[in-house]
């Protein structure tokens, strides 16, 4: 969900509204996140930190490490 959500470029506000109607569908399974927040949590807790790159208006160059801005 969370890889369809950066590709689709869902808002949190969407995204959340999707987990909801899913935990809904999965008649309330406490094991399944209610919302963005709660979705985010068990991926860092998987190891997968979100990560921010600088770009160029055009995206053509992200700017990395010593090209950082």
């Amino acid at each position: 969900m969370v890889y369809i959500k950066v590709s689709c470029k869902w808002s949190d506000k969407s995204f959340s509204m999707s987990f909801r109607a899913l935990h809904r569908a999965l008649n309330y399974d406490e094991n399944f996140p209610e919302n963005s927040y709660e979705a985010k949590k068990c991926t860092r807790a998987l190891g997968f930190d979100d990560v921010k790159f600088g770009a160029c208006t055009n995206h053509c160059v992200l700017y990395w490490k010593e090209m950082k801005v």
